[in-house]
């Protein structure tokens, strides 16, 4: 993995990207300015999903890029969760292994497809898994997906499913 910061603004709001790059493609993102954060984790009312698409070169902008160490990423990440914590317990409270759900395809990301099941509860299902589940059409957002609940990712605050399905 490799750790990354620059400054950036969205909008006319500015402060710093941090990223999470494995071989080449971000794994995590966030945004940190003084508005307060905005993650690849969870889908911003304004932003939708913040995470780079594509490959990543950051050759041609050393003076604009920084590689940091793990340690600063992660500090700026963990800031960021405190916010979520209570939230992701009552979710884990409510959502349990081995339950059955049903939720919304949002987002593909490197690590799989996330999915919307209700007020920004954010699970996540194996790419392959749902591929072989269905027909090249329904491998989009806003598709119906079933599946079980198999674990929780307490790093992104995902739900983890299992035996996905796409059903619509």
């Amino acid at each position: 993995m490799d750790y990354y910061k620059y400054q950036d603004s969205l909008s006319d709001i500015y402060g710093y990207i941090f990223l999470e790059v494995e071989d080449g493609y971000a794994i995590r993102q966030i945004f940190k300015s003084s508005m307060g954060f905005i993650a690849s984790n969870r889908k911003d009312e304004e932003y939708d999903f913040l995470l780079s698409e594509g490959y990543l070169d950051f050759s041609g902008f050393e003076s604009n890029v920084i590689k940091i160490n793990p340690s600063k990423f992660n500090s700026v990440w963990l800031e960021y969760k405190k916010e979520l914590l209570n939230e992701w317990e009552e979710t884990k409270n409510k959502f349990r292994i081995n339950q059955e759900i049903m939720g919304t395809i949002e987002v593909f990301y490197p690590q799989g497809i996330l999915i919307n099941l209700e007020n920004n509860i954010v699970a996540i299902a194996d790419y392959e898994e749902c591929k072989n589940s269905t027909i090249p059409e329904r491998l989009y957002p806003n598709h119906t997906i079933r599946a079980v609940i198999k674990g929780y990712d307490e790093e992104n605050l995902w739900l983890i499913l299992k035996e996905s399905m796409i059903i619509d």
